[in-house]
């Protein structure tokens, strides 16, 4: 069969191609990210006249495009525009201690990122719309605490996003809590709790990481009550 002389008939092949595999491996099947197509060489007006004209293709935000019926993995596109580290609720998830989904995604950015969209203070939170009545939560650090256990974590659909060691996670969440709190079973920061002691974890980055954010007599209290009663 002669090859089309239209640019436009040939690389629509190849954008149904990169429907049906991915447009990178990373991405997987279903996804079409613009960056790719660049990355290909090839001019994004093929891209969007491809789109256009073509049903059962969603736009989830810019340059992130899925088949219609595509699982949509909200952190890993999300991922793909921030720099921004999952944490907080989101973070728990990630490391299998709820599963629960958070009702929003929380994701930290140092102090000092991007000063004229984000004039927050260290400690502030900033919520954002998101999509698909999806909110994320902006959590302002300083940047050597932004930096401190970064790790890289698979998603529950596969992709690969950026978070923090859970022990930071856990001594953070065991800081937010009020004072002389009960954390009863059933609860949500007790099923955490509990997911976290009887699972493996690294006593001494436990310790660091409580000592770092001054609550290390609450998390050793905490520690001995979960693993005296369920260990």
């Amino acid at each position: 069969m002669p090859r089309s002389k239209n640019p436009q008939d040939r690389y629509a092949k190849t954008f149904e191609l990169m429907l049906e595999k991915g447009s990178n491996p990373e991405a997987g099947p279903g996804y079409l990210l613009t960056r790719d197509v660049l990355k290909a060489q090839i001019n994004t007006a093929y891209l969007y006249k491809f789109i256009k004209g073509r049903s059962g293709i969603r736009r989830i935000c810019r340059g992130v495009y899925v088949l219609e019926g595509t699982d949509v993995d909200y952190c890993y596109v999300i991922s793909l525009h921030s720099e921004g580290i999952f944490s907080y609720d989101t973070a728990l998830w990630l490391h299998g201690l709820t599963d629960q989904k958070p009702g929003m995604i929380d994701i930290t950015l140092p102090y000092g990122y991007n000063k004229y969209q984000y004039k927050n203070e260290p400690g502030e939170e900033i919520r954002k719309p998101f999509i698909d009545n999806w909110n994320i939560l902006i959590h302002i650090t300083y940047r050597e605490w932004f930096e401190e256990g970064i790790m890289s974590i698979p998603t529950p659909y596969g992709h690969t996003v950026c978070t923090y060691e859970k022990e930071k996670i856990i001594c953070n969440m065991i800081r937010r809590l009020p004072k002389d709190s009960m954390i009863l079973p059933g609860d949500y920061h007790f099923d955490v709790l509990h997911n976290f002691f009887r699972g493996e974890y690294n006593g001494e980055r436990l310790e660091y990481y409580a000592a770092k954010m001054d609550v290390t007599s609450k998390v050793r209290r905490i520690q001995q009550a979960f693993t005296t009663a369920f260990g």
